[in-house]
C-alpha cells in the first residue's frame, strides 16, 4: 500500500497506518470488515449553490425580458437575482449591483426599501393599463375581481415605499 499519492496524505492512508499500530482504544485488533472509520464528506459541488445560481440567472433572464415586454416587471426579478447570487456567486452579485441600469434600484431597495418615484408611476400606470385591457377584452367578472384585488394590493405596497 502506498501511503502517499500525488504528494498528499489522504485520510484513509492515515487510518490504515493507525490500524497497523496497536493504539490503546483503537480498533486495530478487529478485522478490517469490522473497523468503523468516520465518514469523510467528499469535496463536491454544493447543490444549493447550483440551485441559487440557476435561480439567479433565470431571474436575470426574466428581468431582461421585462425590459422590452410591458406588464412584466424588471426590478423584482433583479432583486431576486441579487438575492440568489448572494447565496451562490459573490462575483455575479457584484456585477449585478454595480450594473449601470440594474444596480441603482437594487442598491436603493437594499439600503432603504425604496422605490424611485419614476418607477412607482410607471408601475401603477402599467397596472392600470393592464386592468383596462382586461375590461376591453371582457374577461369574466371573477377574473376582473381577482385582478383588481391583486393589482390594488400591489399598488398600495408600491406607493407606500419610500422614494
Amino acid at each position: 500500500m502506498r501511503a502517499r499519492r500525488e504528494g498528499k496524505w489522504h485520510f484513509r492512508h492515515v487510518l490504515a497506518l493507525c490500524d497497523a499500530v496497536d493504539i490503546p482504544g483503537h480498533s486495530a485488533n478487529l478485522p478490517s470488515s469490522e473497523v468503523r472509520h468516520p465518514q469523510v464528506k467528499p469535496k463536491g459541488v454544493d447543490m444549493s449553490r447550483i440551485i441559487y445560481l440557476i435561480l439567479g440567472w433565470a431571474s436575470v433572464a426574466l428581468g431582461l425580458i421585462g425590459v422590452v415586454l410591458p406588464g412584466l416587471p424588471t426590478t423584482p426579478f433583479m432583486l431576486v437575482a441579487a438575492f440568489a447570487f448572494s447565496r451562490s456567486s459573490p462575483r455575479w452579485r457584484a456585477w449585478l449591483v454595480s450594473h449601470r441600469l440594474f444596480g441603482p434600484p437594487i442598491r436603493d431597495w437594499e439600503a432603504r426599501g425604496a422605490i424611485s418615484r419614476k418607477a412607482k408611476i410607471l408601475a401603477v400606470a402599467t397596472m392600470a393599463l393592464l386592468f383596462v385591457i382586461s375590461l376591453v377584452l371582457n374577461l369574466p367578472l371573477w377574473a376582473l375581481g381577482a385582478q383588481a384585488f391583486c393589482l390594488t394590493a400591489v399598488a398600495i405596497f408600491i406607493l407606500t415605499r419610500p422614494d
